[in-house]
């Protein structure tokens, strides 16, 4: 991840980030495991943002 993220101008902080990684990766473990019987917490995953 960058150093600086923004959101309105604002840099987000790193624990807040952090934060949303970590619910970005156990979601898209859970998915996985539900749908395509795997493990991986980045496998069929896109990461965007807006």
């Amino acid at each position: 991840m960058s150093d600086y993220v923004k959101k309105r101008g604002e840099v987000i902080e790193q624990d807040i980030r952090s934060t949303i990684s970590r619910r970005y990766h156990t979601v898209t473990s859970a998915v996985n495991r539900e749908f395509w019987n795997i493990s991986s917490d980045t496998q069929n995953s896109f990461y965007v943002g807006s």
